[in-house]
């Protein structure tokens, strides 16, 4: 629905920015923070707060699931090339005529995403998507 973000290059000597914070508001009511960091040691990492539990992905590799009200769990999942996964599953779309698994409408939704954010960072504003 909107973002609000801000990017500078605080560290880098390039000329790119290595420092970038996204708030998110959705449809729903939800709201997302999400930032990316290159003016430190290299980190992935994603966390989804619920109601009823938590998830956070710790690298590329790791999951680990804690309920509210429960035990701890955790997962540990082979490393994968996800950008070779993504181009050899495109390749095979092309040759059988299947349809790519994402849909148009969620890969324009993710450019007009981008796009918002890059134009919430020159006008230091909120945009809507």
């Amino acid at each position: 629905k909107e973002v609000s973000a801000q990017s500078f290059r605080l560290v880098n000597e390039i000329n790119l920015d290595d420092t970038t914070n996204m708030l998110f508001q959705f449809e729903g009511g939800q709201t997302g923070y999400l930032v990316a960091l290159t003016a430190t040691t290299p980190t992935f990492r994603i966390q989804i707060f619920g109601e009823k539990s938590k998830a956070e992905l710790i690298g590329e590799n790791t999951l680990e699931i804690q309920p509210v009200n429960g035990i701890q769990t955790r997962m540990t999942f082979p490393s994968v090339s996800t950008e070779l996964s993504q181009l050899v599953e495109f390749a095979n779309c092309i040759g059988s005529g299947r349809p790519y698994p994402i849909p148009i409408d969620d890969i324009r939704n993710g450019v007009a995403v981008f796009e918002a954010v890059s134009q919430s960072c020159e006008e230091r504003k909120w945009v809507t998507v």
